[in-house]
């Protein structure tokens, strides 16, 4: 298993931002880039919301009152 520095984001690449020269990694890989996708997607989707049942109750409620 190879290790790569995938520190410079592909898409700086193809804005202009950094050199090709400057990345790790074959941008013309496929199965990596769909790798790096879906770890970036990953660890960008947090959600963070946990509402309580008294919260979800009043939400529920405006929703019902716009329909009305």
């Amino acid at each position: 298993m190879e290790m790569h520095d995938a520190a410079i984001n592909y898409q700086n690449i193809a804005l202009g931002l950094n050199k090709k020269e400057e990345i790790d990694y074959d941008t013309n890989n496929n199965d990596f880039k769909e790798l790096l996708r879906c770890v970036v997607l990953g660890s960008k989707a947090f959600f963070d919301f946990n509402p309580d049942e008294e919260h979800v109750k009043r939400e529920i409620g405006k929703m019902l009152r716009k329909r009305a």
